[in-house]
């Protein structure tokens, strides 16, 4: 929502230079230290002031703790409504135990999916291998988002080919009158028609 939630490390460092002298502080923040305190925006806010006699000066810089870039093994082409294997792969970036993350799927001729990740190691390779089946003719644009608890969601996706044929049912429904011969009374005709057609 914005708010702070809480403060997670102070550093304080002194440092004395010459005339036009430039220098560099270093600041280590540890997985450790700030995993259990990061909020649902999973968004560090580092803010530094520096201060010589009565002169202030500040500066602050935001930084997302995002999950790991996906990599993803997929067919180029593969036949309608028939199953195929991905391969979704990413890599632990933190010093501690990965637990309780999923891999969402879905496209347009592709069902919403979700798929459990097992427990992935500190600073270990996470490989998964789904299956998926489309039922849309043409170019599938497939997304896939990894969901981990302690780091914001990372969101990817691919494009498969699914050549087929594609029937379409549909029905055509007629109503008219006619004049009775005999008695010259209109007759109401009803008819139903069924139809199809191929897609390629």
């Amino acid at each position: 929502n914005g708010k702070l939630k809480s403060v997670i490390k102070i550093g304080n460092e002194s440092v004395a230079l010459k005339k036009l002298e430039k220098t560099k502080i270093s600041f280590q923040l540890k997985s450790d230290e700030y995993i259990e305190k990061l909020t649902n925006e999973k968004t560090i806010l580092f803010e530094a002031t520096a201060k010589y006699e009565d002169d202030i000066e500040l500066a602050s810089e935001k930084i997302d703790i995002m999950s790991p870039p996906l990599v993803i093994e997929a067919p180029k082409q593969v036949a309608l409504d028939e199953e195929f294997n991905v391969v979704i792969q990413f890599t632990n970036p933190l010093d501690q135990l990965l637990t309780k993350s999923t891999i969402i799927v879905e496209g347009v001729g592709i069902k919403h999916q979700v798929f459990k990740v097992d427990d992935v190691n500190p600073l270990a390779h996470s490989e998964s291998k789904i299956k998926l089946r489309s039922t849309q003719v043409g170019t599938e644009t497939v997304v896939v988002k990894l969901i981990v608890t302690e780091l914001k969601a990372m969101m990817s996706e691919f494009e498969v080919k699914v050549k087929g044929v594609k029937k379409h049912v549909f029905a055509k429904y007629t109503r008219n009158s006619t004049l009775n011969f005999y008695n010259n009374e209109p007759i109401m005709n009803e008819s139903l028609h069924c139809c199809e057609f191929e897609e390629f």
